[in-house]
């Protein structure tokens, strides 16, 4: 519900804090 509501801050630019390693690792992939 709320991944959905907010789809354009899920980038891994908002997110470094919580999941900045974690999402970059994944975009490189």
């Amino acid at each position: 519900m709320c991944k959905s509501k907010i789809p354009e801050p899920k980038v891994p630019e908002p997110v470094e804090g919580v999941e900045g390693p974690v999402y970059k690792n994944k975009k490189t992939k």
